[in-house]
């Protein structure tokens, strides 16, 4: 019985530090000297001169585009987009369409990686979570245990006059 009770929390806690490494934490940083590198993830910022020339094909007011680089030349990038977000912050999710960006374009190419330390901080952080939900969760169900049955006839339970909203059994 007490390996049960143990497993399941012990279970929660992997799936959720789990869940924490996939989704991991992600910083920007600009590509290595070599260039970008077909099928990574990166985020273009455009010009003010590329946010006028992609305004009918991706939209107006465009301050990131985020992607898979499936395509590489000297004068455009081909990204299979998955996100992009305005000037104001509101993010549009793309289903994977590629689209061709002018290098001209382009102000900013930034790689998307997996920041260790990030990610080490946000499993710790629920690590610690769940060790303190069941440490607690445990105390709540096996901290106040007797061997003596509950009396018969419990006194009543009264509101107090001076806090109506505390309960307390009267003697």
């Amino acid at each position: 019985m007490l390996a049960t009770r143990v497993r399941g929390p012990r279970q929660a806690a992997a799936a959720l530090c789990a869940a924490a490494w996939l989704a991991g934490c992600y910083s920007y940083s600009v590509p290595g000297e070599v260039g970008p590198e077909l099928g990574r993830t990166f985020a273009f910022e455009p010009t003010d001169q590329g946010r006028a020339a992609l305004a009918a094909g991706i939209g107006s007011g465009t301050d990131r585009i985020e992607g898979v680089l499936v395509g590489l030349t000297d004068t455009t990038y081909s990204v299979r987009v998955a996100r992009v977000v305005d000037i104001r912050g509101k993010v549009v999710r793309w289903s994977g369409e590629v689209v061709a960006l002018g290098r001209d374009h382009i102000s900013t190419v930034r790689e998307r990686r997996r920041s260790a330390a990030r990610t080490g901080i946000a499993i710790g952080a629920v690590t610690v979570g769940v060790v303190a939900f069941v440490a607690t969760a445990s105390l709540a169900v096996t901290g106040n245990e007797t061997d003596q049955p509950p009396p018969e006839n419990p006194p009543p339970v009264v509101a107090s006059r001076l806090f109506p909203l505390t309960l307390h059994r009267s003697r």
